[in-house]
């Protein structure tokens, strides 16, 4: 099984912790963060990572994984540096990971065995976390709507947490089947616009999807994880406590 990590932007948010090196490369408590998530991938034998590159990515030299590089990375988004990986969304059952997430095993081996052409994980127990890292934490939240374990809504901006069943947190499993409704969707896309996909994020891709009638599964968890997003993810006790639980997984 192959996993796409996306990891060619910069992450401005970490301010001057990404001008020397690209996000996931920063480290939490002495180790990058793609380190720490190659840890949890690498539990998992049947894996192999595919790195999606960009800024600096002479930096990624000592991981020995394909990797492919989207020379446009400073002005395109997700969806764009996904499909520079196109190769490799394929007739096999495919994960596609943001870089700036840390998993436990048991939400990744749950992704992989969750039935449904395009499973999307989704944190439950969101709220939470949120109101841990966030002052204004619906500044940050989007919307998700689930009924019958099929998502319908994903990705709006909201101003209250009323009528939100969870949040994505950038971990997406297809079948061979959701492979080839991605490359269709995107194929077709692509001739109407293209420049517009060039910007697009991945919850307005899968927006999209749900728009034309595919099913998008929810994975549905409490379980930890962590999104570096900005300077204070580095440093709150809640991700201390979380890099713990999830290593001890």
């Amino acid at each position: 099984m192959n996993l796409i990590i996306l990891a060619a932007g910069r992450g401005r948010r970490l301010k001057s912790k990404t001008s020397l090196v690209p996000k996931p490369l920063v480290k939490f408590l002495g180790k990058s963060i793609l380190d720490y998530q190659f840890s949890i991938i690498s539990k998992l034998r049947i894996i192999k990572p595919i790195l999606v590159l960009g800024y600096k990515y002479f930096l990624f030299k000592r991981y020995k994984f394909p990797k492919i590089i989207n020379k446009e990375y400073s002005s395109t988004n997700m969806v764009h540096s996904l499909f520079k990986a196109k190769k490799y969304i394929n007739n096999k059952d495919l994960i596609i990971s943001y870089s700036d997430i840390v998993y436990s095993r048991d939400i990744l081996q749950n992704l992989i065995k969750k039935k449904g052409d395009i499973v999307v994980a989704i944190d439950k127990n969101f709220k939470k976390y949120w109101i841990k890292r966030f002052k204004n934490p619906l500044n940050d939240v989007e919307s998700c709507k689930i009924k019958n374990n099929q998502i319908l809504n994903l990705g709006n901006k909201v101003n209250t947490f009323k009528g939100i069943d969870g949040q994505y947190i950038g971990l997406i499993k297809l079948s061979s089947k959701g492979s080839k409704i991605f490359r269709k969707v995107y194929s077709d896309l692509k001739k109407r616009d293209k420049n517009s996909l060039k910007k697009m994020y991945m919850t307005d891709f899968l927006q999209i999807l749900i728009k034309k009638g595919y099913k998008i599964t929810a994975l549905n968890f409490y379980s930890p994880w962590i999104e570096f997003d900005n300077q204070n993810d580095l440093i709150i006790k809640e991700h201390k406590n979380r890099i713990n639980k999830i290593l001890a997984n």
